[in-house]
């Protein structure tokens, strides 16, 4: 990765001929990504036909500590053997930052770094260099009901509607092994052909993917949204966990007859229905359905509260607040990163069927809270 705020601080700043330019060494991290493949299939497990999207080699480029305003970013993408690529954007800093996504012309599995100038539209150019480093991120995906899915995973490292995305195909028999920048992503989701027809899916937060990670996930017919982890100052010894689950039992009891997905009117209805009670998506869950770990060991949990959550369409959907014990010893695991885990299982019934809906997700977090 790029160096961060406080190395860039004490980086070296040398001036060059007459003070035209100034050289630093960092003040853009740059993150190349290369997909596995280009293009991933989504086979649906309804009759539908078959979508093909195709997947392009990108570069993110973020800016910090950068001069406010507008700017011209020049770039060139070298490897070993030279300059691979040149590109020039323009970009515009909001308090000293600004974060942009290109698409690659091809695959540079051979790039090293980043040479850059940034040059203001008022003020001096800044010239700098930004070694890439990538994390083997594999491991399996595996659908609770056993069927298989067309799935891809997707990583997103500031939010689900900023750029930066990546998106990597997921092999036939559920296996990822990827090359990916390294960084943490803020969200993770992971999606298939099945959702809202007999799978929902996965999500994990906060994931830390500045060194190599191997990791199997479950999915099922319940997805666990907007896990956020914290403590109370005066109760240090304690974390609470808050997620909000939706079950696709729940979802699916709104379809007419067990056929397609949820169309249109359907979902209008559910929507209608969501604001008169916080429970016609979300299962009704006690401390018995619910289980977490953090860094592969169990959790004790002191309480599970339901808390409604209210949007501004008037909708209520069902959260629930954890509140666990942490281990004697994690408070002295100051500046590591520990990962949370949680699943729930829930029976539902659905068209005079039981069906149990399972749902796993996940967040990094780090001490102090």
């Amino acid at each position: 990765m790029g160096m961060n705020r406080r190395q860039l601080l004490s980086a070296l700043v040398l001036w060059i001929a007459g003070g035209a330019t100034i050289w630093a060494q960092s003040g853009i991290n740059a993150y190349l990504y290369n997909p596995p493949a280009d293009k991933y299939v989504e086979k649906y497990p309804y009759e539908r036909p078959d979508e093909v999207t195709p997947l392009h080699a990108s570069l993110d480029l973020v800016g910090t500590e950068a001069p406010e305003g507008p700017a011209t970013l020049s770039f060139r993408i070298e490897g070993s053997k030279g300059t691979l690529h040149v590109g020039e954007i323009r970009v515009s800093s909001l308090n000293g930052s600004f974060h942009t996504q290109i698409d690659l012309p091809r695959l540079m599995p051979e790039a090293g770094q980043i040479t850059w100038m940034l040059k203001p539209e008022n003020g001096t150019a800044i010239n700098g260099q930004t070694i890439l480093h990538w994390v083997r991120f594999h491991g399996h995906i595996l659908y609770r009901s056993g069927q298989p899915h067309s799935t891809y995973i997707s990583l997103r490292p500031y939010g689900w509607h900023e750029p930066g995305e990546i998106v990597a195909p997921v092999q036939e028999d559920g296996s990822f092994d990827l090359q990916i920048p390294a960084r943490v992503y803020r969200v993770m989701n992971i999606n298939g052909c099945g959702y809202l027809y007999d799978a929902m899916e996965r999500w994990g937060w906060d994931l830390d993917l500045t060194r190599d990670r191997e990791e199997d996930f479950t999915i099922g017919r319940t997805e666990i949204y907007g896990v956020r982890a914290f403590n109370l100052s005066d109760v240090p010894h304690t974390i609470y966990i808050l997620f909000r689950p939706s079950s696709l039992s729940r979802i699916r009891s709104y379809l007419a007859d067990e056929k397609g997905i949820p169309g249109k009117a359907e979902r209008a209805t559910m929507i209608e229905a969501t604001k008169k009670s916080p429970t016609v998506v979300g299962p009704e869950l006690t401390a018995q359905n619910v289980k977490l770990w953090l860094n592969d060991a169990p959790l004790d949990m002191l309480s599970l509260t339901p808390v409604i959550e209210h949007d501004a369409g008037g909708i209520l959907q069902i959260n629930y607040l954890a509140q666990c014990m942490l281990p004697k010893d994690f408070q002295s695991r100051f500046g590591e990163r520990s990962r949370i885990r949680i699943e729930v299982l829930s029976r539902e019934m659905l068209h005079g069927k039981t069906y149990e809906d399972f749902g796993q997700s996940s967040i990094d977090v780090k001490w102090p809270l």
